[in-house]
């Protein structure tokens, strides 16, 4: 068995030297055999909120990070088996996972999914409005980035709705980099 978060740190660590960021990571079984999945990302470049998806990941970042990665997992080797590497761009439908993935995209419309339902609902698509983090967040001195806690505010159709991070089952980006909704909304 691969041990996920194992693979995450090794991974954000061989990103690093490189200034990227990870952003998700897969381990996925495909009829051709195992692989997995890098999604790198530079880190934000402005302030909360103010940042430019028409310049992100390029073809020779992939590479770079897919050389880089593929020695560090050659080191460390933990996953046993025959595996594929793919290092891409999360895309204009971003993943957003933690609170500063959050802050980072606050102005941008999302698409968010919940665990539980909310006012009888578990899907928000709207534009991200403001985030908060919640206490010992990793926005505060000695955080890591990587924690759940805080809140979002999404504003759909006029009404904002206010949903704590952690209840989260599933957040993206709904734009592309001229800043129309994607899926059509």
């Amino acid at each position: 068995m691969v041990d996920i978060r194992r693979l995450q740190a090794i991974c954000e660590r061989g990103l690093d030297p490189l200034g990227l960021e990870l952003v998700e990571l897969e381990y996925v079984r495909e009829p051709q055999g195992w692989v997995l999945r890098v999604f790198i990302d530079y880190p934000p470049a402005g302030t909360e909120g103010d940042d430019d998806l028409r310049s992100r990941i390029a073809h020779g970042d992939c590479e770079r990070a897919s050389h880089q990665l593929s020695a560090v997992l050659d080191v460390e080797d933990p996953i046993d088996s025959a595996y594929r590497l793919e290092v891409s761009s999360p895309g204009v439908q971003r993943p957003l996972r933690r609170q500063r993935d959050f802050a980072r995209f606050c102005g941008h419309l999302v698409r968010v999914e919940l665990a539980e339902p909310l006012d009888g609902r578990r899907r928000f698509a709207g534009r991200l409005v403001a985030t908060q983090p919640g206490e010992g967040s990793e926005t505060e001195a000695g955080g890591d980035g990587m924690g759940a806690n805080g809140t979002i505010t999404v504003d759909v159709d006029g009404k904002q709705f206010e949903l704590s991070i952690e209840g989260i089952k599933k957040a993206r980006l709904d734009e592309d980099p001229r800043g129309v909704s994607a899926s059509g909304a």
